[in-house]
């Protein structure tokens, strides 16, 4: 999957797509896997092999049209993934349900226990009522 979401913006041939995936994580893809991928994204219609003036002869491979629908697609659902995982994880402002990323504002809830607030106005509010 990295292999398209790193074709997403330009062409980039085998070797740059190893790098860059050691770049990111640490750890250097073997030839023996990526290649055959690559290989079977092209198989399938999802990336296209191009011809470069490499002196190495490296050949590049970019995304087609339906490659670049399916890397759209991976990209929707990834997000739909975490933000589900956010929503989970995020709490509320006790006054208006706003999701609280950073900034908190702490105050007590009726029952004296400790709440979490967006802002000192949605606090004061709570409190007026």
């Amino acid at each position: 999957m990295q292999c398209l979401l790193l074709l997403k913006d330009s062409s980039k041939s085998g070797y740059d797509i190893s790098k860059q995936i050691e770049e990111m994580t640490g750890s250097r893809p073997s030839s023996g896997k990526l290649y055959p991928f690559l290989h079977e994204l092209r198989d399938r219609g999802y990336v296209t092999e191009l011809e470069t003036d490499d002196v190495r002869g490296r050949v590049k491979y970019k995304l087609t049209e339906k490659g670049e629908q399916l890397v759209e697609e991976i990209v929707e659902r990834m997000g739909n993934i975490i933000d589900a995982r956010l929503d989970m994880l995020l709490e509320q402002c006790h006054h208006c349900g706003v999701r609280l990323y950073d900034v908190k504002v702490f105050g007590k809830d009726k029952a004296g226990n400790e709440v979490s607030f967006c802002c000192t106005h949605c606090r004061d509010a709570y409190r007026s009522h």
